[in-house]
C-alpha cells in the first residue's frame, strides 16, 4: 500500500504559486465570516466557490461551509456533477482545538489563489467537489483562550462534547440529546453523498481511523477494525506520511503517544461512544478519519506558520485519495442511469450505492477484487477488478432488466413478492373479530377476488418468522401508477399487541370493495387515488399477543410483552441511521416499499391513547424545535380526519393513561409522544410523503365487542382522510420537447423543504387553501417561478411547467473533447522529448564521461589505434589494408 503513497507524493514536485496567505493570526467568527464572504464574491474565486451554512450553533452562529469545485456557480442546489466525487473537511469540532480551524482557512485561501496557475490545484477542483467547514463549534471557539493548551472550552454552549453526541452503532438504545450542531452535521452527512472526509482535532499528532468504539466498550488497547480496515490504514497513512513530523518514530506529546507510522485504530488508542467518524462510515457511507494536528490545543499564533508548513502538503494529498479505488457508472441497456444500485465487494461487508447520476465511488487499497452490482429491477452482474497503485480505475456496468417470468411484484412497486400464488378463499370472512395471520390473508384474498377489477393483492416482504407483509391496493387501474393520480397508504399493527388499527383497516377494505359504484364518495376515491392498505407490519408480534389474548378470554387486555417483533425491536422506531445495515426485515420491507412508491399522504393507526391526530416532527430538528415549515399543511390534513370523526369517538381521557386529548384533538408529535427515528419523521425528511399518526383507541388490544363501536366512530374519517391526498398543488415538469424532467427541485417560496419530480416529471405538494409561489429548478435548466392558487374547496391545482435548457450539455460535451486532444498532444510531445533526453544522457554518461573518468581506458584505446596504424604502414608512406589488420595483437 505504501507504493501508492510514494506515487502520490510525486505530485508534490509540482510547484505551488507564491501565496499571499497570512499565517500569523487567528480569525474570530466575524472575521471568518467576512473572509469567506470576500473570497466567495471575489473575481478570483467566485466561479469555483459557494458559501453556505448547514445550520446554526446553540447561540445562533452559522456553521459556514465553503464549497470549491469547477463551475460551482452552475450547481446552486449542490446536487453535484456526474462522475465528480464529494469530499469534505471539518475543523474545530472542539472549541479549544483551533489549529485545524486555521489550517482549513489557509487551505481555502490557497485553492482560491492557485487554482488558475497551479496544475495540481486545478486538477483537484476539476476532479473533486470539495467542501470545507472550518468551524463546527463556533460558540466554543469564541469562549476559548489563545495559549491555553489543555483546559479551553471544548464543549458547545450547552456543555455537550459534540464528538460524543452522534448515534453509536454499539449503543443503539442510548438516549441522546442531539445538539443543534450535531443535528446539522447529521443532516449534511446523510444528504451530502460524500465519499471521503477528515475531521481535524488537536491534543496529539496522529491520524486515527475507525472504529472508535466496540461492542465491549473497552477503555482502549484493543483493536476494533471496520470492514474497510486495510483501506482506512492507507488513507490515514496518506496524511501521516507526507506530514512534517507525524510519521516519524518516537513520542510526540507524551511518552505514551507512540504511533507506528503516525496512525492508529481509534478504539485501540482509546474508545469513545457517539463519534462523528464512525457515524460517517456507518450511516453516511463516507470514509472519514480523525486527524490530530498539535500537542497544544490552542497554541499561540506565532506557531501557526510551522503548523501550516507541516500540514499543507498533507491536506492536499489527502483530498487526492478521493480518486483511488474503483469508480464508474451503472446504466441500463438504453444507457439511462440506474440510481440506488448496490455495489458490493466480495469479502468486505460494507456496500455503497449509486447516486442519482448512476455514478459510484468505491475507495479500495491496491489489489484484486470481485465487485458485483445488484438492483431489484435488474439482473445482477459482477466483475474481477485489479485496483492499481495511485489513481483508481474506472469500471462501468450495464444492467439488464429482469425477465417477465422473474418474481417481481405485479403492482409496479418494484418489490419482490411471494412466489407462491395467493390462494383465494370462498368463505365469507367474519367481521368485528380479531383475525390471526391466516385469517387476515384469507380476508384480503376474499375481497381481492370479489373486487378483482379494482384491486391488486401483493406482499412487500417477510417478517423475521417469514410471515408475508400483505398489501391490498384499490385503483381503477390496479397495479399501475397513473399520471396525475396521488398515491396514498394506511399502515397499522406496528406494535404486535396494537391490534385495533389492524381490524379497522380490514373493515375499510370491505367498505371500499362493497362501496365501489354504489357509494359515490368511494367510487370517486378509487377513480382519483391509488390506495394501498397494509394492515399488519408486525404479524409475528400479533400472533404472540393474540395467543395470550385467547388464553385470557374476551377482556380488555393491554400488555407490552408482544409489542416488539420477535427479536425484541420496536418497529415504530427502527429507523436509527446507525442500524442501516442491521435493520429488521419488516422495517426494510416497508422502507423499500415507500422509497420506490411516490406516496404523498399516509396514516398510521394505533391504540393506547385518548383520541388524537399527531403530526411530525416527533423529535426535534437541527434548530432544537420539533416544528416544520409545513405545520399549516399538517394541521389542515389532521383537521380533515378530526372533522369527519363521530363525536362519540373523541375520547378525551383513558383509564389506562394519564394523557388528556389535546385541544382540537390535533397536536405536534413531539409534544404528544416524543420518539426518535419514527416513520412520520422519516417520510417527511427523506421522502415527499406527509404521514400522520392517528390514536383510535384507549387500548391496544380491546375486547372484540368494542371493534364495531370503533369502526362506527372512525369509518367516515378513514374515508375522508384518503380524499385529503387531493388537497395539493400537483403538476408535471417538462422540457421544450415535451420530455419529463426527472429530479427537478420544486419549492414553495418561503419554505425550506425541497420536493423532487419523479421519473415521469410529476410532483405533489400538500397544502391548505391559499396563494403560493412555486419555484422549479434544475441543474441543466433555467429556474422558473409561477403563482398558483389552491382553492378553498381543496381541489388539486395542476401547475405544469416547461423549463428552458441552459445549453450546458453542448458546451460540456465539446470542452472535454478539446481538452482531451490537447492533453494527448502535450503527452506525445513530452514522450518524444523525454526519449531524446534519455538517449542524450546515455551517450553522455557511457561514452563521454567514461572517457573523462577513466583515462587509462582512453590511453589504451589510443595506443591500439596507433599500433594498428603503424603495423599497416610501410616506409613508402602508403597504408595497406589487409584481411588480418583487424586481428592485431593487444
Amino acid at each position: 500500500m505504501y507504493i501508492t503513497l510514494v506515487l502520490t507524493s510525486l505530485l508534490l514536485l509540482l510547484p505551488y504559486t507564491q501565496s499571499t496567505i497570512s499565517t500569523g493570526a487567528y480569525y474570530s467568527y466575524s472575521e471568518l465570516t467576512q473572509l469567506l464572504t470576500l473570497l466567495n464574491n471575489s473575481e478570483q474565486c467566485g466561479n469555483i466557490s459557494q458559501m453556505f451554512s448547514v445550520g446554526k450553533s446553540v447561540e445562533g452562529l452559522d456553521l459556514w461551509v465553503m464549497r470549491l469545485t469547477h463551475c460551482a456557480n452552475m450547481d446552486p442546489n449542490m446536487d453535484g456533477f456526474p462522475g465528480r466525487p464529494k469530499f469534505k473537511y471539518v475543523g474545530n469540532m472542539h472549541g479549544d482545538e483551533t489549529v485545524g480551524r486555521q489550517m482549513l482557512i489557509y487551505l481555502i485561501q490557497l485553492i482560491c489563489e492557485a487554482h488558475e496557475t497551479d496544475e495540481r490545484i486545478a486538477w483537484l477542483i476539476h476532479s473533486t467537489d470539495i467542501y470545507i467547514m472550518p468551524s463546527m463549534n463556533p460558540d466554543g471557539f469564541e469562549k476559548s483562550t489563545e495559549g491555553d493548551c489543555n483546559r479551553g472550552h471544548r464543549a458547545n454552549a450547552n456543555g455537550f462534547d459534540l464528538n460524543r453526541n452522534f448515534p453509536d452503532q454499539f449503543s443503539p438504545n442510548k438516549i441522546l440529546v442531539i445538539q443543534p450542531e450535531t443535528q446539522a452535521l447529521m443532516n449534511w452527512i446523510t444528504s451530502g453523498h460524500f465519499v471521503l472526509s477528515a475531521n481535524l482535532h488537536g491534543g496529539a499528532v496522529v491520524a486515527s481511523y475507525p472504529f472508535d468504539d466496540s461492542p465491549e466498550h473497552h477503555q482502549g488497547g484493543r483493536l476494533s477494525p471496520s470492514p474497510d480496515d486495510t483501506t482506512f490504514k492507507l488513507l490515514a497513512s496518506s496524511y501521516a506520511t507526507v506530514h512534517g513530523i507525524m510519521s516519524k518514530p518516537g513520542p510526540r506529546c507524551s511518552y505514551r503517544d507512540v504511533f507506528e507510522g503516525g496512525i492508529t485504530n481509534g478504539a485501540y488508542w482509546y474508545e469513545l461512544e457517539g463519534g462523528m467518524q464512525d457515524y460517517n462510515y456507518i450511516v453516511g457511507n463516507c470514509m472519514e478519519i480523525t486527524i490530530e494536528l498539535s500537542c497544544c490545543k490552542y497554541p499561540t499564533r506565532d506557531h501557526l506558520p510551522a503548523y501550516w508548513k507541516d500540514n499543507k502538503e498533507s491536506l492536499i494529498t489527502y483530498i487526492e485519495q478521493t480518486q483511488i479505488g474503483v469508480k464508474g457508472f451503472v446504466t441500463d441497456e438504453e444507457g439511462d442511469r440506474v440510481e440506488g444500485a448496490c455495489i458490493s465487494v466480495s469479502g468486505i461487508a460494507h456496500n455503497v450505492y449509486t447516486y442519482k447520476y448512476g455514478d459510484y465511488w468505491r475507495l479500495l487499497a491496491p489489489g484484486t477484487y470481485n465487485i458485483s452490482v445488484h438492483h431489484e429491477d435488474y439482473v445482477s452482474v459482477e466483475s474481477n477488478v485489479i485496483v492499481p497503485e495511485g489513481p483508481g480505475i474506472q469500471v462501468n456496468f450495464t444492467l439488464f432488466p429482469l425477465s417477465q417470468n422473474s418474481p417481481i411484484n405485479e403492482t409496479d412497486t418494484n418489490l419482490a413478492v411471494d412466489k407462491e400464488p395467493i390462494q383465494i378463499t370462498e368463505n365469507v370472512p367474519h367481521d368485528f373479530s380479531y383475525h390471526d395471520y391466516n385469517s387476515l390473508k384469507d380476508y384480503l384474498a376474499y375481497y381481492h377476488n370479489k373486487c378483482s377489477n379494482i384491486t391488486s393483492f401483493y406482499s412487500i416482504g417477510n417478517s423475521v418468522q417469514n410471515r408475508l407483509l400483505y398489501v391490498i391496493e384499490f385503483s381503477d387501474f390496479p397495479g399501475e401508477h397513473e399520471m396525475g393520480e396521488p398515491e396514498f397508504k394506511y399502515m397499522a399493527n406496528l406494535r404486535g399487541d396494537d391490534a385495533i388499527g389492524r381490524e379497522l383497516l380490514l373493515l375499510l377494505v370491505k367498505h371500499l370493495c362493497e362501496g365501489y359504484l354504489v357509494d359515490p364518495v368511494v367510487t370517486e376515491l378509487i377513480h382519483s387515488t391509488r390506495i394501498h392498505i397494509l394492515p399488519s407490519v408486525n404479524p409475528d408480534g400479533f400472533e404472540k399477543a393474540f395467543s395470550e389474548y385467547k388464553k385470557m378470554g374476551d377482556i380488555i387486555y393491554d400488555f407490552g410483552d408482544a409489542q416488539n417483533n420477535v427479536r425484541g425491536v420496536n418497529l415504530m422506531t427502527d429507523l436509527n441511521p446507525d442500524h442501516k445495515n442491521m435493520r429488521q426485515p419488516e422495517t426494510q420491507a416497508v422502507l423499500d416499499w415507500i422509497n420506490s412508491t411516490p406516496f404523498s399522504l399516509s396514516g398510521i393507526l394505533r391504540g393506547g391513547n385518548p383520541f388524537a391526530v399527531s403530526y411530525p416532527l416527533f423529535w426535534f430538528a437541527e434548530d432544537g424545535y420539533p416544528d416544520t415549515d409545513f405545520n399549516d399543511a399538517f394541521k389542515h390534513l389532521s383537521s380533515v380526519y378530526v372533522d369527519s370523526m363521530n363525536s362519540k369517538g373523541k375520547v378525551n381521557t383513558c383509564d389506562n393513561s394519564d394523557k388528556t386529548s389535546p385541544r382540537g384533538w390535533i397536536i405536534n408529535g413531539y409534544k404528544w409522544s416524543p420518539s426518535i427515528h419514527t416513520w412520520p419523521d422519516y417520510e417527511y425528511r427523506y421522502n415527499q410523503c406527509f404521514e400522520l399518526t392517528i390514536d383510535v383507541s384507549c387500548h391496544y388490544f380491546p375486547s372484540e365487542k368494542r371493534i364495531k363501536g370503533a369502526w362506527e366512530n372512525h369509518s367516515q374519517s378513514l374515508v375522508s382522510f384518503i380524499s385529503a391526498a387531493q388537497k395539493a398543488i400537483s403538476g408535471v415538469i417538462l422540457d421544450r420537447d415535451g420530455r419529463p424532467i426527472y429530479n427537478a427541485s420544486v419549492q414553495i417560496a418561503g419554505r425550506s423543504k425541497l420536493f423532487s419530480t419523479t421519473e415521469l416529471g410529476e410532483f405533489w405538494i400538500l397544502l391548505p387553501p391559499g396563494d403560493y409561489m412555486l419555484i422549479v429548478g434544475h441543474l441543466y435548466y433555467h429556474t422558473k417561478a409561477a403563482n398558483v392558487t389552491l382553492s378553498a374547496s381543496g381541489v388539486m391545482d395542476f401547475a405544469n411547467m416547461t423549463l428552458e435548457s441552459r445549453h450546458v450539455t453542448q458546451t460540456s460535451n465539446a470542452r472535454p473533447i478539446l481538452a482531451t486532444l490537447l492533453a494527448l498532444t502535450i503527452v506525445l510531445i513530452l514522450v518524444v522529448y523525454c526519449t531524446l533526453c534519455l538517449l542524450w544522457l546515455y551517450y553522455f554518461f557511457f561514452v563521454s564521461l567514461c572517457s573523462w573518468r577513466h583515462p587509462k581506458i582512453a590511453r589504451v584505446r589510443r595506443e591500439i589505434k596507433r599500433m594498428n596504424k603503424k603495423k599497416n604502414t610501410r616506409k613508402d608512406g602508403f597504408h595497406r589494408i589487409t584481411a588480418s589488420s583487424s586481428d592485431s595483437d593487444n
